[in-house]
């Protein structure tokens, strides 16, 4: 029951953020400096994805979703440990892990990892939800930026692993950003992703 109640407010707060709105709250910069997106192509009409050259395999984390991120990976990124072991499943398919922000925006930051589906392709294919869509370059991984709107709250991440793997990270905010979205809330969602990546590399001990 409390895994369905975090899916219907992950559900609705993705609605709220996909608008713009104004807010008395001070400037938060701290996170906008955390991770950079490398466009590869600034153009939302796309071909193939990129073959991946050194596949990673994500399957020793399907049962263990939040232990993709360390402890001290989460304190420098700004979220606290998750309440739940983060395996429950968002669409009875796909596990996912749920962290929230430790500051006062109360973000959120969800992660999937897809041991067999090749979701990277599956967003090449396109989804009218999003207006904005780069292809990036993660730790040498391609990938997809996705952002609803212009000044959305919200930002996602999909990387291909190879082998018919992937994963996809989103980042939700909960107030406009200071900057831009592709800086801010998609800058973080990068430094997520790129962490997620190296530990792919070299599993955290």
């Amino acid at each position: 029951m409390r895994g369905i109640r975090r899916n219907v407010a992950l559900l609705v707060f993705i609605v709220m953020a996909a608008a713009t709105g104004c807010t008395n709250d001070e400037p938060d910069s701290s996170r906008a400096a955390i991770g950079r997106v490398t466009f590869t192509n600034p153009s939302i009409t796309l071909g193939s994805p990129p073959q991946v050259q050194n596949p990673l395999d994500v399957r020793p984390f399907v049962d263990r979703v939040c232990t993709l991120l360390s402890t001290e990976q989460l304190d420098e990124l700004g979220f606290g440990q998750p309440d739940e072991d983060g395996t429950q499943p968002f669409d009875e398919a796909v596990p996912q892990c749920v962290w929230d922000d430790k500051d006062e925006r109360s973000g959120q930051l969800v992660v999937w990892p897809y041991p067999d589906t090749d979701v990277l392709a599956q967003d090449y294919r396109g989804d009218e939800y999003y207006e904005i869509v780069r292809e990036v370059t993660i730790g040498g991984y391609p990938g997809l930026l996705q952002v609803p709107t212009p000044g959305s709250w919200v930002c996602k991440i999909t990387l291909g692993l190879g082998n018919d793997q992937g994963i996809r990270v989103q980042y939700l905010q909960n107030r406009p950003p200071t900057t831009d979205t592709e800086t801010e809330v998609c800058g973080l969602a990068t430094a997520v992703a790129q962490e997620i990546v190296t530990n792919l590399g070299s599993p955290p001990g």
